[in-house]
């Protein structure tokens, strides 16, 4: 098989889960009431206590905040949910993939698979991808390790790379 056509097997084969992902939603609407200032932590809590949240449609309520969600808080608290992460969970410049530094490796391993819940969890409600997300990455979770050639795994590490190395 072609890369071309493999390519577009990936991306026919990831409409599809996007779809799936979104139909494993109920009509039942979880309340995430979050403090803005501790949005991740408290999104952490929440996922971690309550795993089956993944399976709801959610109504947000930012503490201390006036507002009724319509979509666009929901929009809002998974976006800055996001760039939290990327910033204490991921690591790259042009595409990032999950890191952590060693000294953080036991203390944060466990936050992985509540941090995949709630990523999962964005995706089925807003039906986007969060940004810079590793093509490598996104394949792994949707369709497990298996599924990435070592050619594109080498090519994203490059990818992910190639803004952050020091100029010399």
């Amino acid at each position: 098989m072609s890369s071309c056509a493999a390519n577009e097997n990936h991306a026919a084969s990831f409409v599809a889960a996007l779809e799936a992902l979104s139909n494993l939603l109920t009509d039942d609407i979880e309340l995430l009431s979050v403090h803005r200032d501790q949005l991740l932590s408290d999104l952490l809590l929440i996922y971690d206590a309550k795993p089956d949240t993944v399976f709801h449609q959610v109504k947000v309520q930012f503490v201390g905040e006036p507002g009724d969600d319509l979509g666009g808080l929901t929009k809002d608290l998974y976006t800055l949910a996001w760039s939290e992460m990327m910033q204490n969970y991921f690591g790259g410049e042009s595409a990032v993939v999950p890191q952590l530094p060693l000294y953080k490796h036991a203390e944060q391993r466990p936050h992985y698979r509540v941090i995949g819940r709630i990523i999962a969890h964005s995706i089925a409600l807003l039906k986007t991808l969060p940004p810079r997300l590793s093509r490598c990455t996104m394949l792994c979770l949707a369709f497990g390790a298996d599924q990435v050639s070592d050619e594109m795994l080498l090519s994203d590490f490059r990818f992910t790379l190639l803004f952050s190395l020091p100029v010399a």
